[in-house]
This record gives C-alpha cells, sequence and structure tokens, in this order.
C-alpha cells in the first residue's frame, strides 16, 4: 500500500513593529532628557558658583543633544563674549569676542527669539569673525535667548557639523537648558547682591561710629576711600579730591587700588567729568572716557577707560568729590553708584565737622585774646 503524503498547513502573524522601537527609543531619550534635565536642576538649586554651574549644564546638554559644541554668550557693551562652551574638539572659543549683530548668536540677540538653521542658510548667516579664527563652519545651528524675568542675559547656543543635525524637540531641549543657566545667573546675582548690601553695611556703621569717635578728616577719608575700593568689584582704584586753594581746583586727599602716586592727579574746578558732577550736583557714570570729549587730560594721559564720580557736598556748598576708575569700559553698575552716593554725604559729613570744629576753635581763640586785651 503506498504511502499517502500528507500536507501540512502553517499559520502565523506578521508585525511591523517598527513603530513601536520608533515610540520605545523616543520615551527612553525623553526619560534620558528628563534625567539630565533633573541633574541640571539640582546643581542649580545648590552651588553660586557660576563657572561650575556652566561647566556641568553644558556638558550634559551638549551630550542630550549630541552635538559638536555648546556656547554661552554672554553680553557686554556692544558685544557678545563666549562666556562658557563645551565641545568635543579643543577649538578655542571662550573668551572670542563678536558684535553683538554678528552671526547667529548676534541674530537671536537681535531678536531676542530662538533661531534654528542648517544646511547653507546655516553657513551663510555664521559669524565670520569666529569660523575663521576656529576653523570650524557648522551645518546645523540651533540659537536661544538667555532671560531671567524681563532681562536678557545673552544667548545660548549649539552646533553640529552635519546638516539636518538636530530635530523638531532640540529647540525646545535647548530653551529648558537656557532656562535654567538664566535661573542660576539670577539666583547668584541676588546672592552676591545680598552679600554686598551686608558688607556695605558693615563698612558704612563703622565709618559712621568713626565719625562721632573723631574729628580728624584724613583717618575719615582713608576708610571711605577704601571702602569705596574694596566695595566695588571692578575698582582699579579710588580717589577723594578736595576742592582747595583760590581759584579752587581739586586736589587729591585721599585713595586707594593700583596706584603709586597720585599727587599729580589735580583738576582744575570746572574741568572734566570730576568739574561736571559738582556743578551739575549728581553721580556721572562714564561707560569710556576715550568717547567721552569731557574727559579731563589725566584720564585720557593714564588711559582710563571707566569713571564713576559723585560730588561731595556741605548743605551750603561743594567740598569735592569721590570717584571711581577702571581700565576696562563699561565698568560701573547703577549699584556702583547708589554706593558712591552714600559714601559721598560720609565724606561731607566728615569735612564738614572738621570745617566746624575749626572755625569754633578759631573763634574761640579770638574771644580769648580780646578778653585778655
Amino acid at each position: 500500500m503506498d504511502k499517502v503524503d500528507e500536507s501540512l498547513r502553517m499559520t502565523g502573524i506578521i508585525q511591523d513593529v517598527s513603530g513601536r522601537r520608533q515610540l520605545e527609543d523616543s520615551l527612553a531619550q525623553s526619560v534620558e532628557r528628563l534625567s539630565g534635565l533633573n541633574l541640571v536642576g539640582q546643581m542649580v538649586a545648590t552651588s553660586h558658583d557660576l563657572p561650575v554651574i556652566y561647566q556641568t549644564v553644558l556638558s550634559v546638554g551638549r551630550k542630550l543633544l549630541n552635538s559638536d559644541t555648546m556656547v554661552l554668550f554672554a553680553h557686554e557693551g556692544s558685544e557678545l563674549y563666549v562666556a562658557a562652551v563645551d565641545e568635543e574638539d579643543r577649538l578655542g572659543l571662550v573668551g572670542a569676542r563678536i558684535p553683538e549683530h554678528d552671526g547667529v548668536a548676534g541674530n537671536v540677540w537681535r531678536t531676542k527669539s530662538s533661531v534654528w538653521l542648517t544646511g547653507e542658510v546655516c553657513r551663510a548667516q555664521l559669524s565670520s569673525l569666529l569660523t575663521t579664527s576656529i576653523g570650524y563652519e557648522p551645518g546645523s545651528v540651533i540659537g536661544v535667548p538667555v532671560q531671567w524675568q524681563d532681562q536678557f542675559l545673552g544667548v545660548l547656543e549649539v552646533t553640529h557639523e552635519h546638516d539636518n543635525a538636530f530635530g523638531d524637540g532640540d529647540v525646545g531641549m535647548l530653551q529648558s537648558i537656557a532656562n535654567w543657566i538664566a535661573i542660576a545667573i539670577g539666583k547668584t546675582t541676588q546672592h552676591e547682591t545680598l552679600q554686598r548690601r551686608l558688607q556695605e553695611s558693615e563698612e558704612i556703621a563703622a565709618i559712621g561710629r568713626a565719625l562721632s569717635q573723631t574729628l580728624e578728616p584724613q583717618e575719615i577719608l582713608d576708610m571711605i576711600v577704601n571702602s569705596a575700593h574694596d566695595l566695588v568689584p571692578h575698582s582699579d582704584w579710588a580717589v577723594i579730591h578736595i576742592l582747595r586753594g583760590r581759584p579752587e581746583r581739586l586736589d587729591p586727599a585721599a585713595f586707594a587700588g593700583d596706584v603709586d602716586d597720585l599727587s599729580d592727579y589735580i583738576i582744575e574746578r570746572h574741568e572734566g567729568i570730576a568739574g561736571m558732577a559738582i556743578d551739575e550736583e549728581r553721580v556721572i557714570n562714564i561707560g569710556d572716557t576715550r568717547l567721552d570729549p569731557r574727559s579731563s587730560a589725566y584720564a585720557r594721559r593714564t588711559g582710563l577707560r571707566s569713571l564713576l564720580v559723585a560730588p561731595i557736598q556741605s548743605r551750603s556748598r561743594a567740598l569735592g568729590t569721590i570717584s571711581l576708575h577702571c581700565m576696562l569700559p563699561n565698568a560701573f553698575t547703577i549699584e556702583d553708584e547708589r554706593l558712591l552716593t552714600i559714601l559721598a554725604s560720609q565724606a561731607g559729613l566728615a569735612i564738614e565737622n572738621t570745617q566746624l570744629f575749626d572755625s569754633q576753635r578759631r573763634a574761640r581763640l579770638v574771644a580769648e585774646t580780646q578778653r585778655e586785651r
């Protein structure tokens, strides 16, 4: 008997799992990014050391976005400069400066909005100053503004050498990192402001006690000028000038800082920024003396850039000035103006008290002489 072939039937299901894999990859990336942002948040919450925060945040951010570089541009004067960078290759970006409207970072700074560029459009908008100096021309760039409350602080930029290297979610991710950087800057600034106010209060109180204990003006003036120099971060030197002589001129009476001899720092009564501060009875903050025709001959001769001057006054007349000097432009802030105004008032009290005491002493001597006669 012949064998009969038995046919076997197989059934199965074919399922396309590529979509599920994409979903799993997307979820894994989301988890990784959330973990990275959590690490960044912990660093910002526990530290006031901005350089360390920058190093951690940019390092984590660059890895999360799989980029070649992540660069933080800060704004100073009319320029953007590289305040911090994390990069795959050592390109020498730290400290590099560009005009505030140059390149992709300049575009972000000007518009105060995010920019995402790729391919030839990207390369056309790169800063030629940066690409030429570092020899690196990315094919993809995202730039976002760094904003604390209503203040724009700088630009955070991420780059990749290849075109189309970034996706739709990367702009939002970079903005989240920029927000953490802005929080770190704001928190650290507030902490530093509080510390400075505490130090100011202590030094101003010490000057106040000295005012009540001595009539020696030089001791008080030395305390005041040293406080001005110590409390203002960018002060190279501080000087108190007193109006003396006939005709009056501003003679240096006390100074502190990186200067050996200021005996020749004599200013005519109506000369320069100091004369203007006395005439107008207000604090004057000059960002760059080279650009101001009112600057004194001394400022031009020494190469001085930033100058902050407050008038020293009594109730009835001008007594002199207190001034801060820096060899860098745009060094002094509104906080510095406030402090210098307070110290100028204390200097005025010291000088006025001494002059009043001298007047009373001379009057007593005259009265005693008349009685003897």
